[in-house]
């Protein structure tokens, strides 16, 4: 069986319009910088801690390095630079609104990165409840994995889903 979940992503197009920074994000001066900031445990820390949500556990090295490496794979920083340029690809409303498959949005209640409004209006284009878990932030499945899941089940519970 085909379904989808959206976890605390609205699947919406994002951003684009700005090809003029790309050329103002130049080298070697952006690639230094990104390599700075994407290796930084106390940038990238705080970035994830935020992203948790209420709660956040302090983070170990290694789990700080876990959200570091895929900063470092080849090819990101330019990809970086191309996400500015043109966005994040994504659906549209009216296109959520075609979406037949069993479908459900789980929601970080306290989320601050994709806000609880942005879900409620995905979760109302798919046609279904919005699922909001608490005491959690953008990153709910780590913050609250229980959570998360059992609302992803109660969801495979509605029509829409099961």
């Amino acid at each position: 069986m085909a379904a989808i979940v959206l976890l605390d992503g609205d699947a919406l197009p994002f951003g684009g319009g700005r090809s003029w920074l790309a050329h103002v994000l130049v080298y070697p001066w952006f690639d230094a910088a990104f390599r700075l900031a994407t290796s930084s445990d106390w940038l990238v820390g705080r970035v994830v801690r935020n992203a948790w949500g209420p709660g956040a556990p302090k983070l170990s090295r290694a789990t700080l390095q876990q959200f570091e490496r895929p900063f470092r794979v080849a090819g990101t920083a330019g990809s970086v630079r191309a996400l500015v340029a043109r966005g994040l690809p994504g659906v549209s409303p009216d296109g959520l609104k075609k979406i037949t498959v069993p479908r459900a949005v789980v929601w970080g209640a306290d989320d601050n990165v994709d806000s609880v409004a942005s879900g409620r209006a995905t979760a109302a284009a798919l046609g279904v409840p919005l699922e909001l878990v608490p005491g959690a932030g953008h990153l709910s499945m780590l913050a609250q994995p229980v959570g998360v899941a059992l609302r992803v089940l109660r969801a495979s519970s509605h029509s829409t889903f099961g």
